[in-house]
């Protein structure tokens, strides 16, 4: 997000209706007007908040683009899909959680855990761990897309280098009631990653299995209850 606001000047952090200027509820109610209660945090994420102690639950509207808006997952327990358009009451303590909501369609690239070392960065005394992880966390609608694939670009550069080659990735998904499949590209640029293989994370709770779209089945890498089950694919 950081690339992307340096390279387009659009805010990390965004107006709810940012994107959904045709939705005339971001236009006519005083709390999404003003912005205090909920924003976009790029184009995946609707952040919502409990600002009052005592307070387990908080509304967050969920802004509609069109007709065929594929909608919300809630991203916390009880991990329900939510269609667009519509005001909804989020399970979220005061003291414990946020309302964190992932707009169907779209994914967030992750890293490691913990701190590493800029790929460009020659210089490590800290030791920390290369930046050689990367996970795309993907939120496919609840069943079938009814033949829909959705794209999701993201860049990725030397994160050090006043001037630095970038390089820009797609994915592009779809999905049945049995499967998810996907399909990764490095589609322009000419900075080469570290990584190699990268991990597709689907929602907690879905039990589907991803496949490339050339119909291979990718291995899965981890199955924690409770947790996302993530799965392995090469990637050059």
């Amino acid at each position: 997000m950081a690339l992307e606001s340096h390279l387009t000047a659009s805010p990390p952090q965004r107006w709810a209706g940012w994107g959904y200027e045709a939705d005339p509820e971001v236009w006519t109610n005083k709390l999404l007007l003003d912005g205090e209660t909920q924003y976009w945090l790029g184009d995946s994420l609707l952040i919502g908040g409990c600002y009052q102690p005592g307070e387990k639950s908080a509304m967050v509207y969920l802004p509609k683009q069109s007709n065929d808006d594929p909608g919300f997952l809630n991203l916390n327990a009880p991990y329900q899909y939510f269609e667009a358009g519509q005001w909804v009451e989020i399970e979220s303590t005061w003291d414990t959680s946020i309302p964190v909501l992932a707009k169907v369609g779209t994914a967030v690239p992750t890293g490691r855990d913990v701190q590493t070392v800029a790929p460009g960065d020659r210089r490590n005394p800290a030791k920390l761990p290369a930046d050689d992880v990367r996970t795309l966390e993907i939120f496919p609608p609840k069943g079938d897309s009814g033949g829909r694939v959705f794209t999701f670009e993201w860049r990725e550069d030397d994160g050090i280098s006043a001037k630095p080659e970038i390089s820009v990735f797609c994915l592009t998904y779809s999905s049945s009631s049995s499967e998810v499949r996907v399909s990764l590209q490095h589609q322009s640029g000419s900075f080469k990653p570290v990584w190699h293989k990268i991990g597709i994370s689907l929602p907690v709770g879905d039990s589907r299995t991803v496949v490339t779209m050339g119909g291979a089945a990718a291995p899965m890498e981890s199955q924690i209850a409770g947790a996302p089950a993530i799965f392995q694919i090469e990637f050059s």
